[in-house]
């Protein structure tokens, strides 16, 4: 959902919690794939619903998701995405090894688990309150249909804040989305917060 009232500070509040939660990313997912890697977003803004798939390379392609959500005092919704290429690269780098299916979407909900989990943590530390999150809902198809059936959970979502991460080391280079969804009573709680914490 897109600010409403004090757009424009609501927006670049969420894209330096962002910033800051890749940070947190760079540690944790190099851990697990066992080799440095740092991790990047580039936020592309608040985008329209119907121009969500235009973002993927090949709309009809396969990619691997997962739907964080997360509740309490802020509530909302993180949905993480990485295209087939991208998560076979992740998985050659997992020790030990995963294999069958049921072993590489559990391996996928930790990856996701991992990178929402740190932005999640990230907009508690903002806040100051308790922030609680259910475990990843992994989704396995084309991107127009994950998003398509993804965002028929949000019917009041018009717009996504959108973040293209780059996970990047010396041997590999990924791509994937972040699609971020608070609820507007969140993104005002959030900037209630830090405009309390900027004022002391």
């Amino acid at each position: 959902m897109k600010p409403k009232s004090g757009g424009k500070l609501q927006e670049s509040l969420l894209r330096k919690i962002i910033e800051r939660g890749c940070q947190k990313v760079t540690t944790s997912i190099s851990k697990m794939l066992h080799v440095p890697v740092q991790v990047s977003g580039v936020v592309t803004g608040f985008v329209p619903i119907s121009r969500i798939p235009m973002l993927v390379e090949n709309p009809e392609g396969l990619v691997t998701a997962a739907c964080v959500t997360f509740t309490s005092e802020l509530s909302g919704h993180m949905i993480f995405m990485l295209t087939s290429r991208s998560w076979d690269t992740a998985k050659s780098f997992l020790k030990p090894q995963v294999s069958g299916r049921e072993m590489e979407l559990s391996a996928f909900a930790e990856l996701a688990n991992i990178a929402c989990s740190c932005f999640i943590t990230n907009l508690a530390d903002v806040t100051r309150v308790v922030i609680q999150f259910e475990p990843p809902e992994v989704m396995e198809d084309m991107s127009s249909a994950v998003l398509e059936d993804a965002l028929l959970k949000f019917s009041d979502v018009s717009e996504l804040l959108t973040v293209e991460v780059i996970f990047a080391s010396d041997r590999f280079e990924m791509k994937g989305f972040l699609f971020f969804i608070p609820s507007q009573e969140s993104v005002d709680l959030i900037t209630h917060h830090y405009l309390q914490a900027r004022a002391q």
